[in-house]
């Protein structure tokens, strides 16, 4: 099961239209791959799948789980999370615990300097 960690909730108007959507922002707890769900407050699934408890807790940050990925993505080229499914809550982070986290992965993630240059020179 994969676990992604919301970090921030945008609200915006459509595209199309001059209404409310909320956009929620989300990263792969693993890989750190970014993904979003838009959810429209007018549709079933708002209150069906839990979005509006989600928007109404006051600190919603944190690791969930039970979200499908969609095989479209963004025009910014992230991946799409499906609103259509109820999002599991496992644990409530602050924003500095998620900074903490993600520069703790962006550095065990980074190649080590003496695997960069393959033993070619040695690094002083």
């Amino acid at each position: 099961m994969t676990h992604y960690c919301l970090y921030h909730i945008e609200e915006t108007h459509g595209f199309t239209s001059n209404k409310v959507l909320f956009t929620f922002h989300w990263f792969d707890i693993e890989t750190l791959e970014q993904f979003e769900t838009a959810v429209d407050p007018t549709y079933r699934n708002f209150n069906r799948c839990g979005w509006q408890h989600i928007l109404s807790l006051e600190n919603p940050w944190g690791v969930y789980s039970n979200l499908r990925q969609s095989r479209l993505r963004t025009r910014a080229g992230r991946g799409i999370l499906d609103a259509d499914t109820p999002p599991f809550f496992h644990e409530e982070l602050t924003a500095d615990e998620i900074t903490t986290y993600v520069k703790m992965k962006q550095e065990q993630q980074q190649p080590k300097k003496q695997e960069i240059h393959r033993g070619l020179f040695e690094l002083t």
